[in-house]
């Protein structure tokens, strides 16, 4: 049973992952350019590894 529960929870969380991924997409500025809040920046990074 934990076996089976252990898996579900893997699962779950890669499909959440993929999932954020996408919607953050939807939040990057267009020109790369930091976004100014209050005096503060606020700029988009990829992780190591992964594409534009």
């Amino acid at each position: 049973m934990l076996n089976l529960e252990d898996g579900l929870q893997r699962a779950l969380n890669e499909a959440g992952q993929l999932g954020i991924q996408e919607l953050l997409k939807l939040f990057e500025p267009p020109n790369k350019e930091p976004i100014v809040v209050n005096q503060q920046k606020w700029s988009f990074g990829l992780k190591a590894g992964s594409t534009a």
